[in-house]
């Protein structure tokens, strides 16, 4: 028997009772993306080695890796909101001198 192939399909809500019996009349296991997400919440460890605090570093590590380097040598001036000199903060990112503020 053939590896069954996993596809994506868009079908408008009046065709979806047409889908639904050509699916069981082919014999063909259909899921939806609530389905799927049931299904890996239910095989997640019930019980994880982490205490919260663990949790909320590891958060915010990942947050603090996505931020722009620009972005964050803005926020963190402490002239944000009071006329900020632009000619220091590209000082200190030269590779980026020409980005529109």
């Amino acid at each position: 028997m053939e590896e069954a192939l996993d596809i994506r399909v868009s079908i408008p809500p009046a065709d979806m009772r047409f889908f639904k019996e050509l699916v069981s009349k082919m014999g063909w296991h259909t899921e939806t993306r609530e389905d799927i997400l049931r299904k890996h919440i239910a095989s997640r460890p019930k019980k994880v080695k982490l205490s919260d605090k663990d949790i909320v570093a590891e958060v915010s590590a990942t947050r603090k890796k996505r931020v722009d380097p620009l972005v964050s040598c803005l926020l963190n001036s402490p002239l944000v909101g009071s006329g900020i000199d632009l000619e220091n903060i590209r000082s200190v990112h030269p590779e980026r001198r020409d980005v529109v503020l």
